[in-house]
């Protein structure tokens, strides 16, 4: 599941730590486990895939390409901002 087109749906994107869509998040999980089907969820981080694997999910999908390619394009600004000029 994606919580953050989820907490979108709900009309408060992007605040996972809202108490509706941690249980919207929690009734999703639930419902997986209920069935016999295994629950996964995007997080954007280490820290937050093991939060939501010690919640009860089978597995979790690390990081986010727009954050990859953000992260990147800052590293190489970066670089370029602090090379010497002749």
């Amino acid at each position: 599941m994606g919580p953050f087109d989820l907490s979108g749906s709900m009309g408060k994107l992007g605040e996972l730590n809202d108490p509706e869509v941690k249980n919207a998040i929690d009734h999703v999980r639930t419902a997986c486990n209920d069935h016999n089907k295994p629950a996964g969820i995007f997080s954007v981080d280490s820290e937050s895939a093991n939060q939501y694997l010690e919640a009860g999910f089978d597995f979790a999908a690390v990081g986010i390409d727009v954050n990859y390619v953000w992260k990147y394009a800052e590293k190489l600004l970066k670089e370029i901002k602090n090379q010497e000029r002749c």
